[in-house]
């Protein structure tokens, strides 16, 4: 069962990464530079600019993700019945999206301190 889960794990984190996060590619202009220029895209973007953004992408991810798990702890708890072993999972749950939340937001924090201190 352990298993299963592990494999839909890693095939919904490639899939969410692989669709939401755009891919680089370096290949010929043919006038996609302009068209670019008029709708905001800057095809100038440097190393930084492009860690920043893959960095900001993949943490807004983490913090929905962790969202999702304070909201099904929350769920797991109202549909315990009192059960004392499905509150205290129901808890677990919440403590660890809570705690997951603060160390992604430190993280985005701590990233983008850095990257306005190196002008980005």
């Amino acid at each position: 069962m352990r298993k299963l889960l592990a494999y839909k794990f890693i095939i919904i984190s490639f899939f969410i990464f692989f669709n939401f996060v755009p891919p680089v590619v370096g290949a010929a202009d043919y006038g996609l530079g302009e068209t670019g220029k008029h709708i905001g895209y800057n095809a100038q973007d440097t190393v930084y600019v492009v860690v920043n953004k893959v960095v900001s992408a993949f943490l807004g991810i983490i913090g929905i993700l962790f969202f999702g798990l304070l909201m099904y702890g929350g769920i797991r708890w109202m549909l315990a019945r009192g059960i004392e072993e499905h509150t205290t999972k129901a808890k677990e749950a919440i403590t660890a999206a809570i705690i997951g939340m603060i160390i992604v937001v430190a993280a985005y924090a701590l990233t983008s301190f850095i990257f306005k201190r190196l002008g980005v």
